[in-house]
């Protein structure tokens, strides 16, 4: 099964040594990187992430229109941890797509999706709608969700939101991240060093090796 992501250039470091390793380790999925401009500053929040974000939208209105059967988005910030292909098949049922949990809300940065028309069209409808320097691809894929058939995935694919119920993670706090898990989203953070400093923990606390 093929997997996308999207990478500018402050977040290679993030692709290189996190992102691509672990999906050679789980060895499910073919992968297809995209790689996008540096729109000036990427923090979460700045004109440049939600200019990315644009990018990211159009990405995923052309996978859900691939003939695949099923494809999956995953932002370069993700660590895969154990194998998910199977179960993210099974967990699909007849909806359109499967996205990880932000605190209750759809997360833009791994989704699970069953290519078809009207998911082609609600991304189709998220780039139209999208309020250009306002928000980012989460806003306007949750306001405008019921467009959809979607599910919410549960706590084996983790974000640090299911612990701390969606306060941003900061340089020096503590970060609840169990072991069994199926991958790990370092988002709820801000900055490339608060995101290696998560993955790096979920890594140490998943670590099959041992």
């Amino acid at each position: 099964m093929r997997i996308f992501t999207i990478a500018s250039p402050s977040h290679r470091g993030l692709l290189k040594d996190y992102f691509i390793p672990s999906v050679k380790k789980v060895g499910e999925y073919e992968l297809t990187v995209m790689e996008i401009p540096q729109y000036g500053d990427s923090s979460f929040g700045s004109q440049g992430f939600n200019r990315a974000c644009l990018d990211k939208l159009y990405l995923l209105e052309r996978l859900a229109k691939l003939p695949d059967e099923y494809v999956l988005y995953a932002d370069c910030d993700i660590v895969f941890l154990q194998l998910t292909e199977v179960d993210l098949r099974f967990r699909i049922g007849d909806k359109d797509a499967l996205f990880q949990s932000d605190a209750g809300m759809l997360c833009a940065g791994f989704i699970f999706m069953r290519p078809c028309k009207r998911l082609a069209d609600f991304f189709r409808h998220c780039t139209l709608d999208y309020r250009h320097g306002m928000e980012n691809d989460q806003d306007v894929i949750n306001r405008n969700r019921r467009m959809m058939n979607f599910g919410l995935l549960p706590a084996e694919y983790y974000n640090i939101a299911f612990a701390n119920h969606g306060k941003v993670h900061n340089t020096g706090d503590i970060a609840v991240i169990p072991a069994g898990i199926r991958m790990f989203h370092a988002n709820w953070t801000v900055g490339i060093d608060n995101k290696i400093e998560l993955l790096k923990l979920a890594l140490r606390n998943n670590d099959t090796d041992n």
